[in-house]
């Protein structure tokens, strides 16, 4: 059996779901397969679902900004209906320590750019803001059998702090959120169903095989 539709989306998380949005948004028809039996079933149920924007590229600075502002006005982003239980952003702000392997200028030369807020810690206010945090220095790391591995500190640590970072309570329903708005405008949604192949013509994907022998052409396929 045969099918067509314009982009095929495998796997219904977090990623998966937004990808399938904004594709139906803007007017393609879209059909997503996921092997579960609902969305964010996968890797999203098991998400830390931290909300950050400490990324070394400005592309990574970007589009964790502007996600930022869509998990701060979520049920807008969404267009869903007010009776629609929504995965809420927990805003207490993400602190990252000032290592050797990621230091803080890593991540504000992006900060300025884009206009991301933050605030630079040193060691006396790290201790005084987060208290449970050793700020001291121990770098390189070494393993534990090292006769330097129990060596007293040889400095102290500050840190980067972002106070529009934070968490989303419930990533999988973030990802259910999605899929429904998706469907909402349209995107089709198979559940329990697994790709066994990648279909290729011509030196270019052509869509998916799935299990029941399904050949879903396509002219872009997505792995969300």
């Amino acid at each position: 059996m045969a099918e067509s539709t314009d982009v095929v989306v495998v796997g219904a998380g977090v990623i998966g779901s937004s990808i399938a949005l904004e594709l139906v948004r803007s007017g393609l028809r879209v059909v997503v397969v996921d092997k579960f039996g609902a969305a964010g079933n996968g890797s999203t149920s098991a998400s830390s679902a931290v909300v950050r924007f400490t990324y070394p590229t400005i592309a990574g600075v970007n589009a964790a900004w502007e996600s930022r502002h869509c998990w701060q006005a979520w049920r807008d982003h969404l267009q869903a209906p007010s009776s629609e239980p929504l995965a809420a952003f927990n805003r207490c702000g993400v602190t990252l320590l000032d290592v050797d392997f990621a230091p803080c200028g890593m991540f504000t030369r992006h900060f300025d750019k884009v206009g991301v807020p933050y605030e630079k810690w040193d060691a006396r206010e790290l201790s005084e803001r987060l208290p449970a945090v050793d700020t001291g220095r121990y770098f390189p790391p070494r393993p534990v059998d090292d006769d330097e591995f129990f060596a007293d500190a040889s400095a102290r640590l500050g840190a980067l702090h972002t106070p529009d970072g934070g968490f989303i309570e419930d990533p999988q329903l973030a990802a259910h959120n999605l899929a429904t708005a998706a469907q909402r405008h349209g995107a089709v949604f198979r559940w329990k169903t697994l790709v066994t192949a990648v279909m290729r013509r011509g030196g270019r994907v052509r869509g998916v095989r799935l299990k029941d022998g399904t050949e879903l052409s396509a002219g872009v396929v997505v792995n969300g």
